[in-house]
């Protein structure tokens, strides 16, 4: 009898300019947009039964930065029990960043 093999399958969401998007053959010329709100794209694929979740910041991949100056790259996670979450990441050593999409560009924000 062979023995039995597992597959697991992880959704992914490509962040190219804001938008959750899919490269044709890697081209970023050739993007479809699957939507807008990269988040809500996430939040549909933990109600469809996914566990876990990839996310590609195509935009980093061009020379941009998400986060940090030189920090060596970032973790996203989704997670219906954030408290469980945080506490695996402390476990780990590791810290959370809080952090929101913005996609109005560079804007100075100057206080009255």
């Amino acid at each position: 009898m062979m023995p039995q093999k597992t597959m697991i399958i992880y959704p992914a969401i490509d962040l190219k300019d804001g938008l959750a998007v899919r490269l044709e053959q890697g081209d970023m010329a050739r993007a479809t947009v699957y939507g807008d709100d990269p988040a809500h794209r996430a939040t549909l694929f933990a109600e469809a039964g996914a566990g876990h979740l990839h996310v590609v910041d195509l935009d980093g991949a061009r020379g941009g930065k998400l986060i940090g100056a030189g920090g060596g790259g970032f973790l996203m996670f989704y997670a219906e029990d954030k408290t469980r979450l945080r506490a695996a990441l402390r476990r780990a050593g590791l810290r959370e960043v809080r952090f929101r999409f913005d996609f109005q560009g560079t804007r100075v924000v100057a206080a009255p």
